[in-house]
């Protein structure tokens, strides 16, 4: 005996979509369900896990704490940039830098303004300019007048110290700052070769570590398996 359906129920004509409609909803459910599950199991293996790394001590008891003052000031100071003043009124611009000496304060030798009297950073007081002071640097280009009327160099113009009057590969500022100093018009005076040396480029590469476990060991101690 044979089974007759009937093409014209709708459910006959489109159950196989029927079947994938269910399919759907069933996968749908399930991965609702093993998500609700996953969130609480996942939580409470990284609690157990920060427990384990928390329990850890150091093995030598001589290790201090970092002392973190220096780099709160500095992230504090790169934050908020001091804003340095010209008691004098002179305005710098791109022809006419503005000219700065280092503070004389010791534990400071910050960059401040050639006219203060005292330090902005520090506090400290400076000593007054005084015109027949023998290391007076008009231009600022870290080479006293004095010194570079000797060079025949103009004590007005900062970019000679950069020049080479010797043409030896040197600098007249860099053989003038050399301990000790050159002869900047003498090409077989100058420093170290080696001090033309530059780093070039430094390149960091990525180390192919996975930390995977903590295991501890018959001796007590810990290993750290990547």
């Amino acid at each position: 005996m044979a089974l007759k359906l009937n093409v014209n129920n709708p459910i006959v004509r489109h159950y196989d979509k029927m079947i994938v409609v269910v399919v759907l909803i069933g996968l749908l459910i399930s991965l609702f369900y093993l998500t609700r599950a996953a969130g609480p199991a996942r939580a409470r293996e990284e609690a157990g896990y920060k427990r384990q790394i928390d329990s850890l001590k150091p093995v030598s008891a001589d290790l201090a704490a970092i002392e973190m003052a220096d780099f709160e000031a500095a992230t504090r100071l790169a934050r908020a940039p001091l804003q340095l003043e010209r008691p004098d009124g002179k305005r710098a611009g791109f022809l006419a830098p503005e000219r700065r000496v280092i503070c004389v304060i010791k534990e400071c030798q910050k960059p401040i303004p050639y006219s203060v009297e005292t330090c902005p950073f520090c506090g400290g007081g400076q000593p007054k300019p005084s015109e027949t002071n023998l290391e007076k640097d008009s231009d600022g280009d870290g080479v006293p007048d004095r010194v570079e009327i000797e060079l025949g160099l103009n004590p007005q113009d900062p970019a000679d110290a950069k020049g080479d009057l010797d043409s030896d590969g040197f600098s007249n500022i860099e053989e003038l700052s050399a301990k000790p100093p050159t002869d900047p018009k003498d090409p077989k005076s100058h420093p170290a070769v080696v001090n033309l040396l530059r780093v070039k480029e430094l390149r960091g590469k990525r180390m192919p570590l996975v930390f995977s476990a903590v295991n501890k060991m018959p001796d007590g101690k810990y290993q750290i398996v990547f």
